[in-house]
């Protein structure tokens, strides 16, 4: 970029002002002048020839945070100098960015804080309903002591993940003045990775294996339901820890997260969610599409596969192989319980008696496995009678899995693989990071406007999913927003009529689903129903004055099928009617592909639908005659 200011257009720039002053058409006295812009573009990219330069730069306007590097400790590594092997000690670092000023600039983007905070308001007004962490039981108690103070939960994730690994798996504040306080709400990863980073024992196999409770590795293999009398204390705690017996307690050391004031280890640590017909079956949208199943696979009796692509197999195992399963099998009622189990840990909201139901679901299924498998039930089969206790107390544990977090490993991940710098990789991750979020604080808003893809037709029985959805009353319309009847509205409409055959029934479906889930019976009430939908019903909250007196003369409302005799205004002469005959020769002799009136109805449109709406098309011709109005 440099070069082609300075050898490109700058060059072109002097060449061209040099040939004016020679043939006299700019004076002397301006070339100081155009000689000093000249000077201004060849060095306008001083300040960016280096990286340090650029990276100053951006920290001097204020959207770039760059890392800080930090030495953790040192570890010895083999140095081979002439031909002779000697250890030698390196630094450990991690890369430490300011959450401080990362929080405070990204609530300071356009609509962020207040959005959120009217987010949190709405949740707090919403009674007998889970759907948020701070709903729960612990952030209300937590809450208490910070009366009249805005306060937002933080969570903690924790997790490791290989950057070089290429199989994966397979292998200042608008509208706002006052105080931000944050808070730790949990800390979150997966199984393993809660365990190492707050003290327990790592080892799922151990005589005392869960983090929530005390219950033993025997009673842990057999027991289906919560027991509440053995879940951990604070006090208990702190006992065993004095005992310093790892194989008696399942502690292995003290948590380091004491440290951080008001922290409770049980309150504030999360828990971890997570052939033929395969390959042809259509998975809709879905793109985690599960691996083929080998017979090695059924052998050995696993299943390599990501958390995304097991969850989307337990989720259409059904309907894969469902019609091959003979009628009373005792394993597909595991799986379906599994099912019911899968469909309430992964609901984004749920009622409060929704957690006895999932503790009974639970209890079913474990006892369904032991008597079934004649197995023991694994820790992960434990960890799940404690999650309707997590629910009532955190709130949705699908807000709180790992694999929201872990999809943020991606970007990092492909980041790593395009690198072939292997000398300090967590540098150049941590730099590009908040290179990409410098890009996001320069435009002060989280997002650019909305793109509106093509709009499209909707069935009554959508909107009536939509209506549901929006808690909307019957009596509420969904207004259609389109422009002239030509376009997107009208058109794929016109295609479908046009495409019918030779016959009327050919031309409409001789059946829809009404609202109510009924069918209509005959042709009329087809199209009927068809125009409602396409051309709403007029509201007397909506429309203007002279609307409302046309409707009053006329009687006629868009949308309606009552045949209301129109109300003629004494002024106005009398008019013959026109037959029905007359106006089917009068649109037969229109255009097909024309649209005479902005309304955008094509005259091919109106041939269509003649049969079945030949007297409503009548009567509104009529109408319109016989009150002057069009």
């Amino acid at each position: 970029m440099e070069t082609v200011f300075t050898e490109g257009i700058v060059v072109c720039l002097k060449t061209y002002v040099q040939q004016m002053i020679f043939e006299g058409k700019i004076s002397e006295e301006c070339l100081s002048i155009f000689t000093n812009i000249f000077d201004m573009i060849e060095n306008s990219f001083t300040n960016f020839k280096t990286e340090h330069k650029r990276f100053s730069y951006y920290a001097e306007q204020g959207s770039f945070i760059k890392p800080e590097e930090k030495v953790v400790g040192q570890r010895l590594n083999t140095v081979m100098k002439s031909g002779i092997s000697f250890l030698k000690p390196f630094n450990c670092t991690e890369q430490f960015i300011p959450l401080r000023i990362v929080l405070k600039k990204f609530f300071s983007l356009e609509n962020i804080l207040t959005e959120t905070l009217d987010y949190m308001c709405s949740l707090k007004n919403e009674s007998g309903i889970l759907s948020n962490f701070i709903q729960g039981t612990y952030w209300k108690s937590r809450m208490k002591k910070h009366e009249g103070r805005f306060v937002l939960p933080l969570f903690m994730f924790f997790d490791d993940y290989e950057s070089g690994n290429v199989l994966g798996s397979h292998s200042d504040i608008p509208s706002f003045t006052g105080n931000l306080y944050f808070e730790l709400g949990l800390i979150l990863g997966d199984n393993l990775g809660i365990h190492s980073i707050t003290g327990f024992v790592e080892s799922f196999s151990s005589n005392f294996c869960c983090r929530i409770c005390t219950m033993g590795k025997s009673d842990i293999k057999v027991k289906c339901y919560e027991d509440k009398s053995l879940l951990r204390s604070n006090e208990q705690y702190f006992n065993d820890l004095k005992k310093n017996d790892l194989s008696a307690t399942g502690l292995k050391e003290e948590c380091i997260w004491f440290n951080v004031t008001d922290f409770s280890l049980f309150d504030q640590v999360g828990v971890d969610l997570l052939n033929d017909r395969i390959f042809a079956f259509d998975y809709g949208p879905e793109n985690n599409k599960p691996c083929m199943i080998s017979m090695d696979h059924i052998n050995v009796g696993k299943m390599k596969q990501s958390a995304s692509e097991m969850l989307s197999f337990i989720r259409y195992f059904g309907l894969l192989i469902g019609d091959f399963v003979p009628t009373g099998e005792p394993i597909w009622d595991l799986y379906l319980t599994l099912r019911r189990v899968l469909d309430i840990t992964l609901s984004t909201s749920h009622e409060v008696n929704n957690c006895m139901l999932l503790e009974t679901a639970v209890g079913e299924m474990n006892e369904l496995y032991l008597k079934l498998s004649k197995n023991v039930l694994k820790p992960k089969f434990h960890f799940l009678t404690h999650y309707p206790t997590i629910i009532k107390k955190h709130g949705p544990v699908v807000h709180l899995w790992s694999m929201r977090y872990e999809a943020k490993h991606r970007i990092s991940k492909i980041s790593a693989r395009s690198s072939f710098n292997r000398r300090n990789i967590c540098m150049s991750l941590a730099i590009k990071h908040q290179l990409q979020l410098k890009e996001v604080f320069n435009k002060g808003k989280l997002c650019s406007t909305i793109n509106v893809g093509s709009r499209k037709i909707l069935n009554s029985l959508k909107l009536g999913k939509i209506k549901t959805e929006l808690n909307l009353s019957n009596d509420e319309s969904l207004v259609r927003c389109t422009g002239t009847g030509n376009e997107e509205s009208w058109g794929p409409v016109y295609k479908w009529l046009k495409s019918g055959g030779t016959r009327p029934s050919e031309k409409l479906p001789v059946s829809i689903r009404k609202m109510d889930g009924t069918f209509t019976c005959s042709l009329r009430e087809t199209g009927e129903r068809l125009l409602e939908q396409l051309v709403p019903q007029d509201s007397d909250a909506t429309e203007t004055a002279g609307q409302a007196e046309i409707h009053r003369e006329t009687g006629v409302y868009v949308g309606r099928f009552e045949s209301a005799l129109p109300v003629l205004s004494p002024t106005f002469d009398p008019v013959e009617p026109c037959t029905v005959d007359e106006v089917r020769d009068a649109i037969r002799r229109m255009i097909t592909c024309k649209a005479p009136g902005l309304d955008g109805i094509m005259a091919g449109i109106l041939r269509q639908a003649w049969p079945v709406l030949k007297n409503q098309i009548t009567f509104a011709l009529n109408t319109s005659l016989a009150t002057r109005t069009f």
